[in-house]
């Protein structure tokens, strides 16, 4: 049974989380005072929601006792030695519809040009990474375990890189409307 207390990483990883959340509740807080696009609010609100969601996960080991536990539905109904034939439709319906979410998100940012609506649409799409990658975390059970944790850390990169890029979004938006007139 592995340790039952969080990796001083996972709790970095929730530090981080819990910034970004704040970082992206701020730009909720300045959307909804009538600085931002009408909706955005509930939307970077969602986000702040999602990291704090993410944090937790991290501080109490949720993703690894997912892991363990499919690990014991798998090996009790002795299917874990055919875990790739289970892992990769999952592993294909995750890609499927990521990349679905993704490419809305992108063909509408791609098409936008107002600055606050580009912030936001970043910050979309990396909190759309953010979750596929806890996806692919949650059913990694071998050769996925391979690409998200082996030499080159992608789970790390990932990772950090849709956090920073959360936070850094919801910056500038939060910086474009906190001295914006309200909207009427």
């Amino acid at each position: 049974m592995p340790d039952s207390s969080p990796s001083m990483l996972s709790l970095i990883a929730a530090a981080l989380y819990l910034g970004v959340a704040a970082v992206a509740g701020r730009a909720g807080k300045t959307s909804g005072l009538g600085g931002g696009e009408k909706g955005d609010m509930a939307w970077w609100f969602a986000i702040a929601s999602l990291f704090v969601l993410l944090a937790a996960m991290r501080v109490f080991l949720v993703e690894d006792q997912v892991r363990m536990a499919f690990r014991a539905v798998l090996s009790g109904a002795e299917l874990y030695e055919t875990r790739r034939s289970l892992q990769r439709p999952l592993a294909l319906l995750a890609l499927l519809a990521t990349s679905a979410v993704l490419g809305a998100i992108i063909w509408t940012a791609i098409r936008e040009t107002r600055a606050l609506v580009r912030a936001l649409r970043l910050a979309q799409l990396a909190a759309c990474a953010m979750i596929a990658l806890v996806g692919m975390r949650l059913i990694s059970l071998g050769p996925i375990d391979y690409v998200l944790f082996g030499p080159l850390r992608p789970n790390w990169i990932i990772d950090l890189g849709a956090s920073l890029c959360v936070g850094l979004a919801a910056s500038r938006y939060a910086a474009l409307t906190e001295n914006r007139e309200p909207r009427r």
